[in-house]
């Protein structure tokens, strides 16, 4: 148990009966009465959004969580599932992974899944915060355009759809921001 003060961003919470994962925080401090904490927090299974005021005094129970590497090996519809290296096999729901971290799951990489120390369910996964796809669709480069700064809509082998520059053509590979979805480079 900590104190509502001493919330991080990325910390896991409970909070009736439910695993939270901090998205964002203020500390507010009114002309009036005592200070809080304004929580914005995301349900880990059911990926609905709240908001929270703790009082700064409040005691929050926060979940430990601990790291373990492992393959990502499928997606059987129902589950995505990962292998450790000493062979074990680890389900994480379909309902309980963003949307926007499985479409970067390649069979064969390793990822960092966070496990609850609570009743050792998992509770998220660490995406890297760039990756390399390789473009699938992309309109022809356009001569003359590369001094206006124009980008244009590419589809990658992942299927988002992202704004890239001009000179990127198909079969080029990229590295793209996975927190926004943004290009950084050629690769």
């Amino acid at each position: 148990m900590i104190t509502a003060n001493e919330i991080k961003i990325g910390s896991f919470i409970e909070n009736n009966g439910d695993i939270f994962i901090v998205t964002s925080l203020e500390h507010v401090k009114p002309g009036k009465g005592g200070a809080f904490m304004q929580v914005s927090m995301q349900n880990i299974k059911k990926r609905q959004k709240i908001e929270k005021r703790f009082r700064v005094e409040e005691k929050v129970n926060v979940i430990d969580v601990y790291e373990v590497k492992a393959n990502f090996a499928l997606n059987d519809g129902r589950n995505f599932v990962f292998y450790t290296k000493n062979g074990n096999e680890i389900l994480l729901h379909n309902e309980s992974m963003d949307e926007k971290k499985s479409v970067f799951l390649k069979e064969g990489e390793e990822f960092i899944l966070l496990q609850s120390s609570l009743n050792d369910d998992f509770l998220d996964i660490k995406i890297p915060q760039e990756v390399i796809c390789i473009v699938k669709e992309a309109a022809p480069y356009i001569r003359g355009q590369s001094e206006a700064n124009n980008d244009k809509f590419v589809v990658l082998d992942n299927g988002l759809k992202i704004k890239a520059p001009q000179y990127i053509k198909e079969g080029d590979s990229v590295k793209i921001k996975t927190a926004d979805l943004l290009f950084v480079s050629r690769v």
